[in-house]
């Protein structure tokens, strides 16, 4: 009886702790997984991920970028990259300072994630890509920055949008970066106009967003997509040149971010 009785308190302790473990990991791992597929929650965002995209790539997607991240279909691969920036140098008092520019005490990050567009009735590939660029630091002078994308796989883009955001003491908030360059089957690039450090502090940008989306006609293949940064240290500006390899060439005087790859099948 004694025994019984211990045999029975011992399943119960595992049962509790079973529910215990299955509890505490809920938040952290697929909540189920459907075919190829999973869904996960992100800082409360729940996203479907294809099932081969790693943890290490889903630990990119930081608080900072679901923020703004609002996922429309299946994530199939994410990509994340840091690169050291200008060096800083002294704050100016006015804004007709000449000097270098520096975008980042220490680093600047950029992530790129694409997504697949499920859609069963249409005849397209569709593809969503975006891609963050975010420094640490106050630009000192008026610098116009360039952000690029560029893919393979012959995907056409349809739409994209570019938008910056700024911080500081005084109307922080966001606003759109114009679009520079553009070859339709290859990559986009927008200019990026940095807020410089004034009298007053009236503040500054700090990260800046492509979105683009992308079709083809209905295929099998592999493809590509690269993320790339350019940071002008002096004037004048940067330009740019893409190609379907996917290749971004900048020229110009500048700092340039390590490229962000993302690589899938459809």
């Amino acid at each position: 009886m004694k025994k019984s009785r211990v045999i029975s308190v011992l399943l119960t302790l595992v049962f509790l702790v079973s529910a215990i473990s299955a509890s505490s990991v809920s938040a952290a791992t697929p909540d189920a997984a459907s075919g190829q597929t999973k869904t996960i929650t992100i800082s409360g965002k729940k996203i479907e991920v294809d099932s081969t995209v790693s943890a290490k790539e889903l630990s990119y997607l930081t608080p900072d970028i679901m923020s703004d991240y609002d996922p429309e279909g299946v994530v199939v691969s994410v990509s994340q990259t840091i690169t050291p920036m200008s060096g800083d140098v002294p704050t100016p008092t006015t804004r007709s300072t000449i000097q270098l520019s520096t975008i980042s005490a220490s680093k600047m990050t950029v992530t790129a994630v694409c997504e697949r567009i499920v859609d069963k009735g249409s005849s397209y590939d569709e593809f969503k890509f975006s891609s963050w660029a975010t420094w640490a630091s106050k630009p000192y002078i008026t610098m116009t920055d360039k952000l690029a994308l560029s893919w393979s796989g012959g995907f056409s883009l349809y739409s994209s949008t570019c938008i910056i955001w700024n911080s500081g003491p005084v109307s922080p908030g966001s606003s759109y970066g114009v679009r520079s360059d553009v070859v339709p089957s290859a990559g986009v690039a927008y200019d990026i106009p940095l807020e410089p450090i004034g009298v007053g502090d009236i503040g500054y940008n700090y990260k800046t967003k492509i979105i683009a989306y992308v079709y083809n006609t209905n295929a099998t293949g592999t493809a590509n997509l690269v993320a790339k940064y350019a940071h002008a240290t002096v004037l004048p500006g940067i330009s740019v040149s893409l190609s379907g390899a996917p290749t971004i060439s900048f020229s110009g005087t500048y700092d340039e971010s390590v490229p962000a790859y993302c690589a899938w099948t459809y």
